[in-house]
């Protein structure tokens, strides 16, 4: 199998230094990888430069770019996809933010879980808390009736093995998401739309929708940044997200239902918001 580690960078020097260290100190390293800067205002560009050579890496626009965007936009430029001539079933890529370093075993245990199943496509790693790596963050992702993101576990629950045994989920986190390639290609990647909270759990949705599976695997370690703040992760980001895949994943006939339901959600809102304040 080959893997490309994609490492998609804005403005993460304050975490780039430990994310790049876990990805050169992988027990299985990957084959290839390349970094992507979304026109970051600190060094991050440079510390990608550092870690892969200036020309495993590209500059994107700044703006809310969103992961997928820069993923895609990294492929076509340093790794560009030619199914005719690749071995579609052996091309892996093994999506990487700034803020999240994965455990040495993280490759490996990931690479071992998609090799024992064919039809898995998509395989993701248990989350930790950056800084207590106890804490746990996800351990696969669901979605409620109402498309709201969820993730299965209590807040401040501590990683005690509890959740091990899962295998296959609905959706697993981008951070550390491994992704046959002809599959990201054929799904065209990360819906734009959804530019930050959703877009992973979209992606795993229409994967299973294709006939494919998704799996958590817990021994594959990521420690990752639970709470930092940004433009694509606000509530109202999510809240945004929740409406779109819930609009997007719906029986057509349940549409009108949904749009008037997320309607009246938001003005309940406003009148919520405007009462507090006084």
């Amino acid at each position: 199998m080959h893997v490309t580690a994609v490492v998609v960078a804005h403005n993460g020097s304050d975490y780039l230094p430990r994310t790049l260290a876990a990805l050169a100190g992988q027990t299985r390293p990957a084959d290839a990888a390349i970094g992507v800067d979304t026109g970051s205002q600190d060094n991050s560009a440079a510390l990608l430069a550092g870690a892969f050579g200036k020309a495993s890496v590209t500059r994107i626009r700044a703006g809310k770019t969103g992961m997928g965007a820069a993923v895609s936009a990294g492929l076509a430029a340093l790794a560009p996809w030619n199914p005719e001539t690749e071995e579609t079933a052996s091309e892996w890529i093994w999506l990487l933010h700034d803020d999240a370093a994965p455990a040495p075993e993280a490759l490996a245990e990931l690479l071992q879980a998609v090799e024992r199943a064919p039809s898995v496509t998509v395989a993701g790693c248990k989350q930790l808390d950056w800084d207590d790596r106890r804490r746990l963050i996800d351990v696969g992702l669901s979605t409620s009736r109402w498309a709201e993101r969820l993730t299965l576990i209590e807040a401040d629950e501590l990683d005690q093995g509890q959740y091990d045994g899962r295998s296959d989920t609905f959706a697993v986190n981008s951070a550390g998401m491994l992704v046959r390639r002809d599959v990201w290609e054929h799904l065209k990647g990360f819906d734009p739309a959804l530019a930050g909270t959703g877009d992973d759990v979209d992606f795993c949705w229409r994967n299973r929708l294709a006939g494919h599976r998704v799996v958590v695997v817990p021994s594959a370690k990521m420690f990752h940044v639970a709470h930092r703040p940004h433009a694509l992760g606000t509530a109202t980001a999510a809240r945004r997200a929740q409406v779109h895949l819930r609009l997007k994943h719906a029986p057509l006939w349940a549409v009108p239902l949904h749009t008037v339901g997320a309607l009246l959600g938001s003005i309940f809102k406003l009148v919520l918001d405007v009462y507090k304040r006084q």
